[in-house]
């Protein structure tokens, strides 16, 4: 270990896997190794949408980068259609019937996007519940391609189903989110989790989360190195809130995101006039 902390004052760090750039900045470059992400945020606000945004922005950064979603909630299918929505700005409604719903210039620039997306080495795993199943995939796949070169993520950690049915709920998302923990140990791979968070948020006045929000147990915020937040200063706004309020390795704040819900687009705010990166 010394000899690899001499070795970091001479030699810059290169394999960082790249997603917004202020949020890259508070993360101290970008998404590292041995690093557990846990993204939370109430139903509905949209932490699918910015986790599959991390996931295109990251694998056009990188040709080299797989990224894998471990999908507990939605189809395969109905993720991809999301991608092609967000990178051919076609909205995503007229994606579930495109026959009947695109005219002939949208259906043009749909083919060349569903090819784009094709392109990239993106998978979706949506067949698997349980978290050694899930293990044993990432283990496989991280072997496969690196590990500075594969980024899994799942959605979501409650929905993720213990090998121990004589758990109770708490005590099975424990084990989950130390196993998930436990991954990016032995691997060396960043690992992305979204959570849900519990009903308390939608009680109070100001909508921000906190780390006691995390649903179910603390195990979550303790496993985590980076705990990072999506949230509306009102409902219904376009602009998202992701505030970093755990970070072990970087620094805490907050950065605004215009979603672009029909879409399902984010992008980053420049300043308080709500412009776009």
């Amino acid at each position: 270990m010394t000899d690899e902390l001499l070795r970091d004052l001479e030699q810059p760090v290169k394999n960082w896997i790249k997603t917004f750039p202020k949020f890259d900045r508070l993360l101290g470059g970008g998404l590292g190794s041995d690093q557990l992400l846990i993204i939370g945020a109430r139903p509905s606000v949209g932490k699918t949408s910015f986790a599959l945004n991390l996931a295109l922005n990251a694998m056009l950064d990188n040709q080299n980068l797989t990224v894998e979603l471990f999908s507990l909630e939605m189809s395969a299918k109905q993720n991809l259609r999301r991608l092609n929505s967000m990178v051919s700005q076609i909205p995503l409604n007229n994606w579930k019937n495109p026959a009947v719903r695109m005219n002939d210039r949208q259906k043009e620039k749909a083919r060349a996007t569903i090819q784009t997306i094709a392109g990239l080495n993106f998978l979706c795993n949506d067949s698997i519940t349980n978290i050694e199943q899930i293990a044993h995939v990432i283990q496989q796949h991280a072997t496969s391609y690196g590990a500075t070169n594969y980024l899994p993520i799942v959605d979501h950690i409650q929905l993720v189903e213990s090998d121990d049915f004589k758990l109770d709920p708490r005590h099975a998302l424990e084990k989950v989110s130390r196993r998930l923990k436990q991954l990016t140990q032995e691997l060396h791979i960043p690992l992305i989790a979204l959570s849900q968070l519990n009903r308390a948020v939608d009680a109070r006045q100001s909508k921000e989360p906190y780390l006691s929000d995390l649903r179910e147990t603390g195990s979550i915020e303790q496993d985590a190195n980076i705990v990072a937040f999506l949230w509306c200063d009102e409902d219904g706004s376009p602009v998202l809130n992701c505030s970093v309020k755990k970070n072990r390795d970087g620094e805490l704040g907050t950065v605004k995101l215009y979603f672009e819900r029909d879409t399902q687009r984010m992008v980053e705010v420049k300043n308080s006039d709500h412009q776009t990166a």
